[in-house]
């Protein structure tokens, strides 16, 4: 963990002087389908907001099978939310780990940039990378992150390198994005009953090593 000035978040798994983002690019909500994809190739790991905690690898692969045990012949782009909850509910005693949610922070807080506050609609299928961070201080990214399909793209994933984030979600709270981990497969709405709460996000780090960057799919 960072110590001192620099508070290390760490985890494992779902972003200097300047806070920049990649001219605005367009980018998607994900499919279940590359859920399914991305744990299979070993490249991601689901959250599990059941259990309230992150899938291992194996924990992960136990969940795809769980959907696609339930899946047949459904569209991935249809398949009904009862579905979703079923598996999530059948893997929350599977292999996990708890994410690391707050960290004891410095007293002393220089911020030389703050929360965004313009929000960017997730859509059209695309990755999106950072630019990379810098400086010293709290960096956010420049943009609050939210998903306009979620219908029928009811994922996004995270992932950082070189250094780890912290993505704050709205309503659910802040998690961490481990540097150099797995994406890290979050669903893209709350996933209760009669709530059609939209998820919205942000990223951000503490005194952050040169070059970082998040991703978000």
């Amino acid at each position: 963990m960072k110590t001192g000035n620099r508070v290390k978040l760490f985890g494992v798994l779902l972003i200097g002087l300047f806070v920049l983002l990649l001219e605005p690019i367009k980018v998607n909500a994900a499919s279940l389908e590359d859920l399914i994809n991305s744990v299979k190739s070993g490249e991601g790991v689901v959250y599990n907001p059941v259990s309230e905690s992150v899938l291992t690898n194996e924990g992960s692969l136990e969940f795809v099978e769980s959907l696609e045990s339930k899946i047949n012949n459904i569209d991935y782009e249809n398949v009904p939310n009862e579905i979703l909850k079923e598996a999530y509910i059948e893997t929350r005693s599977s292999e996990s780990y708890a994410l690391e949610k707050e960290v004891n922070l410095p007293l002393i807080q220089p911020k030389a940039s703050s929360v965004p506050t313009t929000t960017k609609y997730l859509e059209n299928g695309e990755s999106y990378t950072s630019d990379q961070f810098s400086g010293s201080g709290w960096r956010y990214s420049g943009v609050k992150f939210r998903f306009r399909d979620w219908q029928s793209n009811p994922y996004f994933a995270v992932k950082a390198t070189k250094d780890s984030f912290y993505f704050h979600i709205t309503v659910v709270g802040r998690y961490v994005v481990p540097k150099d981990g797995a994406y890290l497969w979050y669903p893209a709405r709350l996933d209760e009953p009669g709530s059609t709460t939209v998820l919205t996000g942000y990223f951000s780090t503490y005194n952050p090593i040169n070059g970082a960057r998040y991703y978000i799919y």
